[in-house]
C-alpha cells in the first residue's frame, strides 16, 4: 500500500503507509489528545502519513457487515492546512471495501470526496452518533454522512 506523494510547498516528502506498532502506540496518544473514537481500536484498520520517519497523520476505516467507517481521522497540529489530511483521507478511501459513512462536525471538509449528509444509516452509525453526541461533547452538532456514487 506505501505510496509517495511530493507536498512541494512544504518541501515534504509524504509516505502513505499502513500502521506499524511504533504508529499505533503514537496514534493511541494522539486519538485521546484530539478526542478522537478510542473504542476498539485496531492497528489493521489504520493508514498513516510520514515524512521523515515522523508520523504526520492517521485515519481508520472500520469495516462492518455492508458498510465502511470513515473515522479517526487525525493530523498532527503542526501538519494542519498542508494537505495531508487529503492525502490520508484519499488512502482511507482506497483502503475502505464497501459504501462509507462518517460521523462529523466538519460536512464541508468531507463534501469535496463526495460525502452528503445523510437522515437514514446503519444502526451501528446512530450508536456511533450517539457516542459522539453523548461522549465527545463539543459545540459543533455531529452529522452522518454517505459517500454518493
Amino acid at each position: 500500500m506505501p505510496s509517495q506523494e511530493s507536498d512541494k510547498e512544504n518541501n515534504l516528502q509524504v509516505e502513505i503507509r499502513d500502521c506499524t506498532e511504533a504508529d499505533f502506540d503514537l496514534i493511541r496518544k494522539y486519538i485521546a489528545e484530539y478526542e478522537l473514537d478510542d473504542r476498539q481500536l485496531q492497528k489493521k484498520e489504520f493508514v498513516v502519513a510520514h515524512a521523515n520517519n515522523n508520523l504526520l497523520g492517521f485515519g481508520r476505516v472500520r469495516e462492518y457487515e455492508g458498510f465502511s467507517e470513515m473515522c479517526s481521522l487525525g493530523i498532527l497540529a503542526n501538519q494542519r492546512h498542508k494537505g495531508i489530511g487529503k492525502l490520508v483521507f484519499d488512502a482511507m478511501l482506497k483502503k475502505a471495501k464497501l459504501p462509507s459513512y462518517l460521523v462529523c462536525i466538519i460536512p464541508h471538509y468531507f463534501e469535496p470526496f463526495g460525502y452528503r449528509i445523510c437522515e437514514n444509516y446503519p444502526p451501528q452509525m446512530k450508536e456511533k452518533m450517539d457516542y459522539c453526541t453523548d461522549s465527545l461533547v463539543v459545540p459543533e452538532n455531529y452529522v452522518v454522512m454517505r459517500k454518493q456514487g
